[in-house]
């Protein structure tokens, strides 16, 4: 299961379960050119990108 949730300053959560999902959601998010996202795979697992 997949959600995004909008965040300040066209900043963007990606919360998934599967890492595959998440790069796909990213790739997505980048070409509808959001300044930047978060992809959080697990728990205390997180990473910037912009």
């Amino acid at each position: 299961m997949i959600r995004i949730n909008d965040y300040q300053k066209n900043a963007v959560i990606v919360i998934a379960d599967d890492l595959t999902g998440a790069h796909e959601i990213g790739m997505i998010l980048v070409g509808c050119k959001k300044r930047s996202f978060v992809l959080i795979r697990e728990p205390g697992d997180a990473e910037i990108e912009s």
